[in-house]
């Protein structure tokens, strides 16, 4: 950790203890002068503050985090350099991060779910057999017209069950996902939500235009979001499966950002890369899921981007200028 990130921090705590006194704010403004990287540094250091105090309810108790640790490390200055008020910032309030981002209370309650770069496989009461991938989370509600599995978070592989007087359904956020055949993948994004066939065919309908539907066949992809279905796209059935044996993850011209996406729930620890920015490149790659840290070396090569890595829990993914 750089002493100006050091600095920054403790300029921040003491403006927040006495905002009103001219003296500090003049001082504060001549340190910020004296050379750029001090503003800068006061920058990232309040975006990272203004991202935890949004994760509400239990902001105040990672912002109580970021002040202890920053007057820890004004009473530990004689440990070794490098361990710095950021990585103890981040050490701390890294629990509330991923207990209110990762682990939502619906993840709690979900029938079914995954730790971080977990594989589950499980048999229904209907005989279908589903598998979970890191970090995901279903629902599962069966009745006597109709299976109902809501994909909360995540990734799941569904293999189906015939059964023609229970129709076999998926939810997300985004719409439904009616199977008229067996095999299939369905994929939980930000903004959207992606199914992969694997075999026979489904109906997909968006949550908001329901009378618009598309059916996806062996062989097909297809992402939709909650208002419109996107572009039919061929995949590789064969690898998919392959892939979901070996624990891989296989893209095809897919966001950058949505593969450190799937990347973060099966990386032990906190990914941190600017969703925006990643966006703009596009990757078609096959990446070991078990092992993220070589995934993202493999990335690294390909694409202009460099990882920070602050404790052996966080990492940092930065677009390289």
């Amino acid at each position: 950790m750089t002493s100006i990130a050091k600095q920054a921090a403790e300029w921040l705590l003491r403006l927040e203890d006495d905002a009103q006194d001219p003296a500090l704010n003049s001082a504060f403004q001549q340190w910020l002068a004296r050379d750029p990287a001090h503003a800068e540094a006061v920058k990232q250091m309040q975006d990272m503050i203004a991202r935890l105090e949004g994760l509400r309810p239990q902001s105040g108790v990672a912002h109580h985090a970021i002040q202890a640790g920053i007057r820890q490390e004004k009473r530990r200055r004689q440990l070794k350099r490098g361990a710095g008020v950021m990585a103890l910032l981040l050490v701390l309030a890294l629990p509330a991060r991923l207990m209110l981002e990762g682990y939502p209370l619906s993840y709690w309650l979900a029938d079914m779910h995954t730790a971080t770069a977990e594989w589950q496989s499980s048999a229904l009461a209907d005989h279908s057999q589903v598998t979970l991938n890191g970090h995901s989370a279903i629902d599962v509600d069966f009745s006597a017209r109709r299976r109902t599995l809501k994909l909360l978070q995540g990734e799941v592989l569904v293999d189906v069950a015939k059964d023609a007087s229970r129709p076999f359904v998926v939810e997300t956020e985004h719409g439904s996902i009616t199977a008229l055949g067996t095999r299939f993948v369905v994929s939980r994004r930000a903004h959207s939500t992606e199914v992969l066939m694997l075999e026979s065919k489904v109906r997909v309908s968006p949550g908001q235009q329901a009378a618009v539907q598309s059916v996806v066949k062996q062989g097909e992809g297809l992402s939709f979001t909650s208002s419109e279905l996107g572009v039919l796209h061929t995949v590789d059935a064969e690898s998919i499966n392959d892939a979901w044996k070996l624990h891989q993850l296989v893209v095809h011209n897919q966001p950058l950002s949505d593969v450190l996406a799937t990347l973060a729930r099966h990386h032990k620890g906190y990914l941190r890369f600017d969703t925006a920015a990643c966006s703009r490149y596009m990757v078609s790659a096959v990446l070991p899921l078990d092992d993220p840290e070589r995934a993202l070396a493999l990335l690294a090569e390909s694409f202009p981007i460099q990882l920070q890595q602050f404790t052996p829990w966080i990492v940092s993914v930065k677009i390289n200028p």
